[in-house]
């Protein structure tokens, strides 16, 4: 037997009315792992009855908007959003208000544009990639999350010429094979195995059986499987490029960026092989809604075949919700 569906949505911290209620069409909510932006859509009907003076009102763009999701009496806080858009769309069957939001952190001071370098000033402390996250951090009223590896990581210079600080951060994180994601109050800078962990937090594994599953697939990818990284710096002592080779002799993935020490070479290889190596066997699924299920988390799965059966981790996972259904589809790899 199905739970009754239950969710709450506020914009501007108001309980949307009655009358939004009514014309209340579908929720869907992406939930992304990594750096790409959190998501959230609302549909409304918005044909103009019983009298033309009746369509919804639109609300604000940069309105903030908080959704909770569950079953019955029970709800749980999807995130907070911030409305980017608002689409009103006529056709045949009828006229819909759409509305796009994005998540909190990442639409707003996040964006603007910046020039400034980071250099280790001359009889100063050195430069490390903890200092430039926290720094950052705290230019948004954040809590610095950094795992202690990446965090003492030495930085001889990176220049931010005209970027944002989320795209600076995303080329950080890609260069040290990292996450770097703002959730809620927290910026979260670290590898991706320690992504949950590094926030204080520790999620229980959900466990899956068919008998909870709708439907799922899985692809195993073994032949794309690379087994070894190498990474390149340069050696001003010796003035020449060096590699650093990490993993087993096979299929080779080059790094294209030049590190400027052997330690951070090092750190980034590993990191990039340890991604790799997770990419190989790759779940999709579709089950009853579940608002506990976040990308990053893990579920296991038992009673499949015994090559599925196990622990995965969520890639991503979108909660979709109507007036009669709530589903929840996912994606995860290992």
């Amino acid at each position: 037997m199905a739970l009754a569906i239950n969710y709450k949505i506020q914009i501007e911290n108001k309980e949307l009315t009655s009358y939004f209620h009514e014309r209340f069409l579908s929720l869907t909510i992406k939930d992304w792992g990594g750096k790409q932006s959190d998501e959230a859509i609302l549909i409304f009907d918005d044909r103009p009855y019983p009298t033309p003076d009746t369509s919804l009102s639109v609300p604000g763009c940069g309105a903030s908007l908080d959704v909770f999701l569950g079953h019955r009496n029970e709800l749980i806080g999807m995130g907070q959003y911030i409305i980017d858009d608002r689409v009103l769309i006529g056709q045949p069957d009828g006229q819909f208000l759409k509305i796009y939001a994005k998540g909190l952190n990442v639409v707003s001071s996040f964006l603007s544009l910046k020039t400034r370098s980071w250099v280790s000033q001359e009889g100063g402390p050195p430069m490390t990639l903890g200092t430039i996250i926290s720094q950052i951090a705290q230019e948004h009223s954040m809590i610095p999350k950094v795992s202690e590896k990446l965090s003492q990581i030495s930085i001889i210079q990176e220049n931010q010429t005209r970027e944002s600080d989320s795209n600076f951060l995303m080329r950080l994180a890609k260069k040290y094979g990292a996450l770097f994601k703002p959730r809620g109050k927290n910026l979260v800078f670290a590898s991706f195995t320690e992504s949950m962990s590094i926030e204080g937090k520790k999620f229980p594994t959900s466990l899956l059986g068919p008998a909870n599953v709708y439907n799922w697939r899985v692809t195993f990818a073994e032949r794309n499987k690379f087994t070894q990284v190498q990474a390149f710096w340069y050696d001003y002592q010796e003035n020449k490029l060096k590699m650093i080779k990490v993993g087993t002799e096979g299929k080779v993935f080059q790094l294209r960026h030049q590190y400027s020490c052997e330690n951070e070479t090092l750190y980034a290889a590993e990191s990039y092989l340890k991604k790799l190596s997770m990419q190989t066997e790759h779940l999709e699924c579709r089950i009853p809604g579940n608002p506990e299920l976040l990308a990053e988390h893990q579920v296991s799965l038992a009673g499949f075949k015994e090559i599925v059966n196990g622990r995965w981790t969520l890639s991503s996972v979108t909660h979709k919700v109507n007036s009669k259904d709530y589903v929840t589809t996912f994606q995860a790899y290992r």
